[in-house]
């Protein structure tokens, strides 16, 4: 079985040829002898992502994005679970996670877009986890998510941060006050992530920038079917504090800059630093206890610096300012993210 990098290399190479897409021409771009050229093209084929041409048609083209989702809903877990466990899978990498909620909704938007409406769900999908995993504190002191629930409501203090998402049944996970939106969704979306803003200040102007209802000439710009099917790639991972590492929302704002922002015509490298470089920068640099490092973003070399093993306490660190770019381009700062 190829690779998903192979897997990703396949596809992008599609979309920049365009469908349909002739596969001499396919594998000269991609460099790859024929062997492999075939074995990545069947293994996309039977997964349903990519469809050969009729008859003696030497071409790939894209299936089309509500095929897509159809294949994939099939494989998917059962729409309700318990929020312990979410009835989602913890095996899915990261990557694969996102290109299958890239997936959902492709051909609705250009794929530098992808991430304007991806990163904000994950977003709120890593809050309603990680709310749930302090509701399961606390039912586990006092017997019920119920008698949770109502602590909570009466006194936030009692969790890292209170959400305004109070399922029907209290034994659902928090996410599914969102995932169970069969009506005007686009519009529900919104409305709560709007709801979790106002209640947790420092995330105004991070989750709810995005108008999941939003038209372009009285048309939606993400359609409610979509949307719907976005939504239910999302859930198949838990992002819980034992699930997913802490900055799990920085990991995937960087594969969806790396993935899908360069074919803006854009290098990745603008909008985040890479791991390898910053790496490098901090090794230059030999923090030592008392230093102040300046990082402008609050990003990559930072995080490093931070954690540099045997360096003793960490440095003074004093930022410089926010980034240049105003989300969803640059994603929240890491501190906020591990905060959560």
């Amino acid at each position: 079985m190829p690779d998903q990098e192979h897997l990703d290399d396949f596809l992008e190479a599609v979309e920049e040829a365009g469908s349909p897409a002739k596969n001499p021409a396919l594998r000269e771009a991609l460099g790859w002898e024929e062997p492999l050229y075939e074995e990545v093209k069947a293994a996309l084929v039977a997964k349903g992502i990519v469809k050969r041409g009729q008859g003696r048609s030497d071409t790939v083209f894209l299936a089309d994005a509500e095929q897509v989702v159809q294949q994939a809903t099939q494989a998917k877990a059962p729409r309700h679970g318990k929020a312990a466990g979410n009835g989602t899978p913890k095996d899915k990498s990261l990557e694969s996670w996102i290109w299958d909620a890239a997936c959902s909704i492709r051909g609705a938007k250009d794929a530098p877009k992808y991430k304007d409406y991806i990163l904000p769900l994950i977003f709120t999908k890593r809050l309603c986890d990680v709310f749930d995993d302090e509701l399961n504190r606390i039912a586990a002191e006092v017997g019920s998510r119920q008698k949770a629930f109502q602590l909570v409501a009466a006194d936030h203090k009692l969790v890292r941060f209170y959400l305004p998402l109070v399922p029907g049944d209290p034994e659902q996970p928090v996410w599914s006050v969102i995932r169970k939106l069969s009506d005007k969704i686009g519009e529900g979306v919104t409305t709560q992530m709007r709801a979790i803003a106002r209640e947790n200040p420092l995330l105004q102007g991070i989750i709810d920038r995005v108008d999941f209802n939003a038209t372009t000439h009285g048309q939606r710009d993400l359609d409610d079917d979509r949307l719907s099917n976005l939504i239910e790639a999302i859930s198949t991972k838990r992002l819980g504090l034992s699930d997913v590492e802490a900055d799990i929302i920085g990991k995937s704002y960087e594969y969806l800059i790396r993935k899908f922002a360069e074919g803006s015509g854009q290098s990745a490298g603008e909008f985040y630093t890479p791991p390898e470089v910053a790496s490098i920068m901090s090794k230059v640099l030999q923090p030592e206890p008392g230093m102040e490092i300046y990082d402008p973003c609050c990003q990559g070399l930072l995080e490093v610096c931070l954690n540099s093993p045997g360096r003793g306490l960490p440095p003074t660190v004093s930022c410089a300012g926010p980034a240049l770019d105003p989300w969803p381009l640059s994603p929240p700062p890491r501190l906020l993210q591990q905060a959560i």
